[in-house]
Parts: C-alpha cells; sequence; structure tokens
C-alpha cells in the first residue's frame, strides 16, 4: 500500500510538470501558498510513511550532496591526469543533474540538485577560504619582500 501512494505521488509530480512548464516550476511551487502545495504535503506524507521510500531518500540525497562536495573540491585542486576523464565527469554531471533536478528537496520550493548545489556552494567557499588563509599564513611568516630599488 505504501509503494502505490509513493509511486502515485512521484507520477503526480512527473504528470503536473509535463502539463505545467517542466519539473523546475512544477517544484518551486511544492510549497506554501503555491500552485502545487498539495503535491508537496502528499509527498511529505509518502516519506514519513514509506520507511523504505524515505532510507532510499535520505541515501539519494545523502549520495548527492557528497558528490556535490567532491566535485567543488575537484575543480579547485585539479590533479595529473583531470583532461582524461573531463568528458566522463561531464556526462556523469549532466545524467546526476537531470535526476536530482526531478527530484523534490527537503525544503518547500526547492530541488534536491538545488539543495546539492547549495551544499556544493558552501564546500567551494570552505576551499576557496582555507587557500586564501594558507596563502595569506605563508606570507605573513615571510614578511614583507624588499622592494627593488633603483639607486645607491
Amino acid at each position: 500500500m505504501e509503494r502505490r501512494e509513493t509511486g502515485a505521488i512521484l507520477t503526480k509530480i512527473r504528470d503536473a510538470a509535463e502539463a505545467n512548464g517542466g519539473i523546475e516550476h512544477v517544484l518551486s511551487e511544492m510549497r506554501p501558498g503555491g500552485a502545487f502545495e498539495d503535491l508537496r504535503k502528499e509527498f511529505n506524507t509518502a516519506l514519513s510513511h514509506d520507511e523504505g521510500f524515505a532510507a532510499a531518500y535520505e541515501k539519494a540525497t545523502s549520495a548527492l550532496s557528497t558528490y556535490a562536495g567532491a566535485r567543488a573540491g575537484m575543480m579547485t585542486a585539479p590533479r595529473a591526469g583531470a583532461d582524461a576523464n573531463l568528458a566522463r565527469l561531464e556526462t556523469l554531471d549532466e545524467a546526476i543533474g537531470a535526476a536530482a533536478k526531478a527530484l523534490p528537496g527537503v525544503k518547500d520550493g526547492k530541488s534536491a540538485l538545488d539543495e546539492a548545489l547549495e551544499g556544493g556552494k558552501e564546500a567551494l567557499e570552505k576551499a576557496f577560504t582555507a587557500v586564501r588563509q594558507a596563502f595569506s599564513r605563508d606570507s605573513a611568516v615571510r614578511g614583507p619582500s624588499p622592494s627593488p630599488s633603483f639607486g645607491p
């Protein structure tokens, strides 16, 4: 019974997307006062009543967040041989992004992709902060560099 309810709400979300301008529009309106507020309520009910669906959803969103963070780290610290895998990673990024874009997020009006990108953005910001701090510590240790001067 629970699996049927879960499947039914996912089908309703997909059907609404096909009839109403796409999944991004439907997910953005799955919030209080939104055009698809009822779909959000049904999705939340399915998530809370179907333990198998809730566990699979948690596993998928957790893996997506981990991937987004790891991928952000790869962009800030390229490794030798990275060019060889770039096309493969870009194809994988597209497939993961498409699947995550079609999955409602935990927050009202967001997709799982939106939430993962927020997590990836935070990871990227942390990486840039760490790099900035490393450079500022390095220059503080060395002290000011002497300026070249012309003359005696």
